[in-house]
């Protein structure tokens, strides 16, 4: 497996969104793809304007629950719906049939679970994949929706997310590398007017090699800050997912809003590393 290269790249002609803005190319730390905004602004708005509320996730992790008692991670959601500052997730596969989730924002979701927004993002993501992961077969790949196509080699997932409003000044997580089967994460941000509450993604450079205790959870020591990208309206992110991929949130100030955004992932059935 390959280190990340140093240095960035400029890629203003990568395009992951249909009619999307310019991108910035990183691949210091690690691969990183930043879009502004990501889409055009009338079906950014329509979306923003019916983004589900804390209650509908409520409904639908409650029914999500009692159909699928074998996912313990839905229960575990739906516990923290009366959090401060937790962290809430509606795959598409519970989306999908959710009649309380907006038609606008069910038919969103399908569009980014298909081979071909899949594609998008392999393609953007091709030229480093195959340095730091020379075995992952880029061009070879039969992709199929998370928890449903379970045969398939790269499963692909938009998923709904809610971090609850904070009631007092508090991180929703710290720095870690995601789980090791997923290849690519990004996340599609839908900050409210005037939220000025925090909760910007912290890109974390490793200052000590990783090791098998703390590639998922590095101490603080072992990293720094390289930088950050704001949780603004209409901003995408999209990383590489490798042992050097730390990143983190900024805390939440106290705010009657959530942190509203959508999480992608590619992954695969087997561990990178």
């Amino acid at each position: 497996m390959g280190r990340p290269a140093r240095g960035d790249i400029a890629a203003a002609s990568v395009r992951v969104f249909q009619d999307g803005g310019p991108s910035e190319w990183f691949t210091e730390p690690y691969p990183l793809l930043v879009i502004r905004d990501a889409l055009p602004a009338a079906r950014y708005a329509a979306l923003a304007n019916s983004f589900p509320s804390r209650d509908q996730f409520r409904e639908v992790l409650t029914d999500a629950v009692r159909d699928h008692p074998e996912r313990p991670e839905y229960a575990r959601w739906r516990r923290r719906v009366d959090g401060s500052n937790q962290r809430l997730s509606l795959p598409y596969a519970i989306v999908a049939d959710a009649p309380v989730v907006p038609a606008v924002w069910r038919a969103f979701l399908a569009s980014c679970c298909t081979s071909v927004f899949a594609q998008t993002l392999l393609d953007a993501f091709a030229a480093e994949i195959r340095r730091i992961f020379p075995e992952v077969a880029v061009d070879d790949l039969r992709v199929g929706r998370r928890y449903t196509d379970v045969d398939a080699d790269l499963m692909i997932d938009a998923i709904l997310a809610l971090n609850t409003p904070a009631r007092r000044r508090t991180s929703v997580t710290k720095p870690h590398t995601d789980n090791p089967e997923k290849l690519i994460s990004g996340m599609l941000y839908f900050a409210e007017p005037g939220d000025t509450a925090g909760g910007d993604l912290i890109i974390h450079r490793r200052i000590r090699a990783a090791r098998p205790r703390d590639t998922k959870w590095p101490s603080r020591r072992a990293i720094e800050e390289a930088r950050r990208v704001r949780y603004q309206p209409n901003t995408a992110v999209f990383l590489l997912n490798t042992p050097w991929s730390v990143h983190d949130v900024s805390p939440r100030a106290p705010s009657p809003l959530p942190r509203r955004f959508v999480n992608f992932v590619l992954e695969l059935p087997r561990p990178l590393f």
